[in-house]
């Protein structure tokens, strides 16, 4: 069992291991740094514009419990 135990953790120690190599090596990594593609320039698209009303809507707790915390 200890054996077994033992071959985990070598197993996990060297996956993390390798996962610390990767990430120290990206930006080392030579190379332009992304850039964004050119959109087309000056298209605009339309977006619908009302006025704000204020209004007083129900709000209706339902649920599924015997609990009478929320009961009105």
């Amino acid at each position: 069992m200890e054996q077994m135990h033992k071959w985990k953790l070598g197993i996990g120690a060297g996956a993390l291991a390798l996962v610390a190599i990767a990430v120290v090596g990206l930006p080392q990594r030579g190379g332009a740094p992304a850039t964004a593609a050119p959109g087309p320039g000056g298209f605009a698209m339309p977006v619908p514009v009302t006025k704000v009303e204020r209004k007083t809507i129900p709000i209706y707790l339902e649920g599924t419990s015997n609990n009478s915390v929320f009961a009105a």
